[in-house]
């Protein structure tokens, strides 16, 4: 049965040639089948299994920030670290 169009989303991912390398040797180690043009074994299947299982891993806590499973008292230090320069630049300029 081929998907509804509603029902698959297209998402291009840049990552390193190292972590390409590995999914590449999970897709081999796996089974996967071979691209009849390049002769390279097809990852996505590989690349979607390995979303899911990050997926379960998670459950319900994926984060919804990109900082991550920080706790909020890291989080709050790690950004007032990042705009204490900012403000103290602002307040010399208020000076002036």
């Amino acid at each position: 049965m081929t998907p509804r169009k509603d029902d698959v989303c297209r998402l291009d991912v840049k990552v390193s040639r190292d972590i390409y390398d590995r999914i590449e040797e999970l897709a081999k180690a796996s089974g996967a089948k071979v691209h009849h043009i390049s002769n390279k074994p097809i990852v996505s299947p590989t690349v979607l299994e390995l979303i899911n299982i990050g997926l379960a891993h998670y459950g319900e806590n994926v984060p919804d920030t990109s900082i991550g499973n920080l706790p909020e008292t890291l989080i709050d230090e790690k950004i007032q670290a990042a705009i204490a320069p900012i403000i103290a630049e602002l307040e010399t300029v208020k000076k002036l």
